[in-house]
């Protein structure tokens, strides 16, 4: 864990946001990613659940872990936005209680109860106070067909503004490139905009910070379709200007070319148009941000 408590400190040296999802094993089958459902695993690390000792003893090490990240100089703990269970609308991990029309065995009810014991227990019993929160669905579960339908499907398993800070999504479904006619552009970006607008608007009237957790597209994260000059979702009005944070996924070096590679490299198709981007003047890099510690 040392490299990742190295990066969080050049993040944050750097004056960014510093940011960590967990992807946690299944605490039943102990299978990692892509392999990390089993049926009652969420039911196994409630109390009273087979599993719940276990569970407990990884949040120590989560909690001991994300105090260990300390500034230098001040020695106090960085500040950090942690996603403990995204994706909670889809059916890929052991927290993930699907949608109302695909649900899996994990029941709403019983999500808000894992959330909250584990921000109970990280910051009560282990006394980690460092932390943000971020409450992160799929977008591609959630039900576009109005703001009414895609504010329901976000709020799906919600575990309570006294239980989040953020308010964020992750979306890999919207952000497509334009030239994939198979794929509706033009209707993903209105759900795009849509999206951005309701997390927006929960996040003002609930006074929480709004953000986009994950981005991309199929290949790279297509930031004409964030920001350009013909099309700017972030900019579509004041409710979508407050989301403060794109967040692409990392660049792994054995996933160009494919659906989990984040930002277009050198000699990329997108590359003159994610350098636009960042020159866009509502967009701020980590060089251009005002303190923010």
């Amino acid at each position: 864990m040392g490299d990742v408590r190295d990066e969080l400190l050049r993040a944050y040296t750097m004056g960014a946001v510093t940011t960590m999802s967990w992807h946690s094993a299944n605490p039943i089958t102990f299978g990692g990613y892509g392999h990390n459902m089993a049926p009652g695993s969420v039911a196994a690390v409630l109390p009273g659940g087979a599993r719940h000792g276990q569970f407990l003893e990884w949040l120590d090490r989560v909690a001991s872990f994300l105090d260990s990240v300390v500034d230098g100089v001040s020695g106090e703990s960085v500040p950090i936005v942690f996603r403990p269970f995204h994706e909670h609308t889809g059916d890929w991990f052991w927290w993930c209680t699907g949608s109302p029309a695909q649900p899996t065995d994990t029941t709403p009810e019983q999500f808000v109860a894992l959330w909250r014991m584990t921000v109970d227990y990280l910051r009560d019993s282990c006394g980690l106070h460092n932390v943000l929160y971020a409450y992160s669905p799929d977008r591609s579960r959630i039900d576009m067909s109005s703001e009414s339908t895609c504010e329901a499907g976000y709020l799906y398993a919600y575990p309570g503004d006294e239980y989040v800070d953020v308010l964020g999504f992750d979306d890999y479904w919207d952000i497509a490139p334009a030239d994939v006619e198979a794929e509706r552009p033009r209707e993903r970006h209105d759900d795009l905009i849509t999206m951005l607008t309701v997390v927006g608007r929960l996040a003002r009237e609930r006074g929480k910070i709004a953000a986009a957790t994950e981005v991309g597209s199929p290949g790279e994260f297509a930031s004409r379709y964030v920001m350009s000059a013909e099309d700017e979702a972030a900019l579509a009005n004041s409710d979508t200007r407050r989301v403060l944070w794109y967040m692409p996924w990392r660049n792994d070096p054995g996933a160009a070319g494919t659906g989990a590679y984040g930002t277009p490299v050198e000699g990329s198709r997108y590359a003159a148009d994610f350098r636009r981007f960042t020159k866009h003047p509502f967009i701020r890099m980590a060089n251009t941000l005002p303190p923010l510690y």
